[in-house]
């Protein structure tokens, strides 16, 4: 696969090392500079995927499968505000009748009656989707016993 990158010199060779990091770098392109007078120069990089180890597809397999098991303790998690005021966060509900609620009955803060693990994940949408992932734990071990059976990545 051939990639054209075009930009400043400095945003290029950001680029082409963070492409250096993640595929097998084939070939690579000195830097052309743009016509005109423009600032901007383009290199070209050609790459491949890298081959799957199936080492680590096995370890990361065992870990999913690991993982997954250490969930069923039929605890639920949430979302919450971290120091960010963002609703990034994620950790077990609180089970103390002490902890205050909005006026839907969710728990939003984080006080010393929860539980310490707190996982920041600096994303919205990830931490929704995390919840939404270990509060339906039954499914993701099925999806874990698919995968650990030879199944689709």
């Amino acid at each position: 696969m051939r990639i054209r990158l075009m930009d400043t010199p400095d945003q290029v060779e950001a680029v082409a090392a963070v492409l250096r990091h993640a595929f097998d770098v084939v070939e690579e392109s000195d830097e052309y500079a743009n016509r005109g007078t423009s600032r901007m120069v383009r290199r070209y990089v050609d790459l491949r995927l890298r081959p799957k180890d199936a080492e680590l597809d096995a370890a990361v397999r065992r870990l999913r499968k690991t993982a997954a098991h250490r969930l069923v303790t039929g605890r639920r998690w949430r979302v919450v505000i971290t120091d960010s005021e963002s609703a990034d966060g994620i950790m077990p509900v609180c089970a103390s009748p002490e902890h205050p609620v909005d006026d839907r009955g969710q728990q939003w803060s984080v006080y010393d009656c929860c539980d310490p693990h707190l996982i920041e994940t600096y994303c919205e949408a990830l931490a929704a989707f995390l919840v939404a992932a270990l509060n339906d734990v039954p499914t993701l071990l099925a999806a874990v016993q698919y995968h650990g059976a030879g199944g689709a990545a």
